[in-house]
This record gives structure tokens, sequence and C-alpha cells, in this order.
């Protein structure tokens, strides 16, 4: 989490300058490697792709160099990409990531169109400049173009960011599409309704059939590995102490068992506090006052 020079109007997390979230974190380099490395060390396994994405415009983390460095002198880590919406792209941060180990760029391109571009954006987006980037990044990296299929907003736009990859294809770059689906959120920015995965999944078929290409996209490696144990489970009442507020209006933080919960609806500012766990799926948890 770092915040994010953007404002766009469908963002899932509602980062940027019209955010209603009054605390935002940067967390230390060291307390993420660390503690990556320790759940690698767990798992026990090989061939791991590390994505860093952040609650906002990944590049804006003050020490992402030296971030994907150290992840790259993990020996079970094999790919190593970043998020980010291009817009703080130079080609000499492009050649540090490289030298650092970065693998793999996944934009997220919404538009070639430069007036919906910055609307999409709710920011001037220097459209031209991203173009720039991405033909330079794809000489030297794997590109994924990520596209937002927002309905009744960017869906001509679908049709020319298809065509800008294959015109870098026919360059020598080595770029692929990744097309998303947009999707409505509870805390997020939702300027239409999301359309089901079915008609997500007819509209790229339509779009293949049209360019001549492959869009659905899938990770080249997938596979199980051990889940983290839970030191506590949903349903349960347990005792954990308040850090600091959290991202919500009202929410904190607090601690127990080394794992962060979330509770939203607390007025209490510090001390210990007693919750019922609400929430334990893929190990985050949240908790409501007991």
């Amino acid at each position: 989490m770092n915040g994010c020079n953007l404002d766009c109007i469908y963002c899932s997390v509602d980062e940027g300058f019209s955010s209603k979230r009054p605390v935002d974190f940067i967390i230390e380099r060291d307390y993420l490697v660390n503690e990556f490395r320790k759940l690698l060390e767990f798992k026990n396994t090989t061939n791991i792709h590390a994505n860093i994405a952040g609650q906002g415009e990944t590049l804006m983390y003050p020490e992402i160099v030296e971030l994907v460095r150290e992840i790259r002198q993990i020996h079970s880590v094999d790919i190593i990409s970043i998020i980010t919406n291009g817009t703080m792209l130079t080609e000499l941060l492009i050649d540090k990531l490289v030298s650092a180990g970065l693998t793999r760029l996944n934009i997220s391109l919404n538009a070639i169109d430069k007036g919906l571009a910055d609307k999409i954006a709710n920011k001037p987006y220097n459209i031209e400049k991203v173009k720039e980037m991405i033909r330079y990044a794809s000489k030297r990296l794997q590109v994924i173009l990520v596209p937002v299929l927002i309905p009744g907003i960017n869906d001509a736009e679908i049709d020319k960011i298809i065509e800008f990859s294959k015109s870098i294809c026919m360059e020598g770059g080595n770029v692929k599409l990744g097309i998303q689906n947009f999707l409505s959120y509870r805390f997020g920015r939702n300027p239409v309704n999301e359309i089901s995965w079915g008609e997500f999944y007819e509209r790229l078929a339509g779009l293949e059939k049209v360019h001549n290409i492959n869009l659905k996209y899938s990770e080249e490696r997938l596979f199980e590995s051990k889940e983290l144990p839970k030191p506590f489970k949903k349903g349960w009442s347990i005792v954990v102490k308040i850090i600091c507020d959290g991202r919500l209006k009202n929410e904190k933080l607090a601690v127990s068992c080394g794992r962060v919960i979330s509770i939203p609806n607390c007025h209490k500012e510090k001390g210990d506090i007693k919750v019922k766990i609400v929430r334990d799926k893929h190990n985050i948890f949240v908790g409501v006052l007991k």
C-alpha cells in the first residue's frame, strides 16, 4: 500500500486523490522480504511467481528496485512481476528493474484514445509516453497488457489495445494480453454494473475471431501448495491487541498470534479487546466486537 498517482473511475480499492480512506501504509522492505521468505520456507516448493501489487500504484513504493533485487535472491522464486498503470515508467527505471531481476511487467492500459484514457484515469494520462515505455520494456522483459473491460465506457478501446499489442509483437516485442472483467466492489468505485462471466467470455470469443488472437490468458504454472495454518478460525472468540487505525473509517487493526485482524466499527483507540472472528478465508481475518 503506497497510494496512487491516478484516480481511476473503476478503482476497486478507492485509491487516489478522491479516496475516502483516511489512512495509508508503507510496509518496510525488510519485513516484506523476511515474511515472504518464511512463507516460502514453510511451503517448501520451487518455481514461485512473486507478484508485487499494492493497493495503489506499485512504482510509488520508494524501494521498489531494492525489493525486486532482494526477492530475486530467494532461490525458490522463478518469476517476479509488477502491476503498474505505466505512467511512472522510464527507460532508466525499466533498466534498473530488469537488472534487479524483474521478469514481467503487467500494465493496466485501459484506452488508446487520449481523451478516454484521461477520463478513466480521472487525471491527465500521458498515453503516448506509456505506449513508448511499453515498446521499450517489451524488448527487455515480458509485458502483459491487462486492460479492464468497463462496459459502456471502453468497449471499443479493447480492439485498439489488441491491435497495439499485435503491432509490438510484429516489431519483435514480447507482449501478451490479459483482459480483465470489471467487477463491482463494496468499498470500490463502481461507475457501471458488472457483466456476468458468461457474457465476458462471449465478448472475448468475439474479439478472438475478429483479431485472430488468443485472449484467454492463463498462468503457465498453477499448482497447489501447503496452506499456512490458521491460528484461529471463523466463529472463535479471541483477545486481540489494537495497534493502529485501519484503511476504512472507524476500522482498527489488531494483532494476535502473529496475525493482523481487521475490526470494523471499532471506536476503542488502543489496548486489548475481545472479538469474534467472522472471516478467516485465505488467512485474512476480520473480527467484530463481542
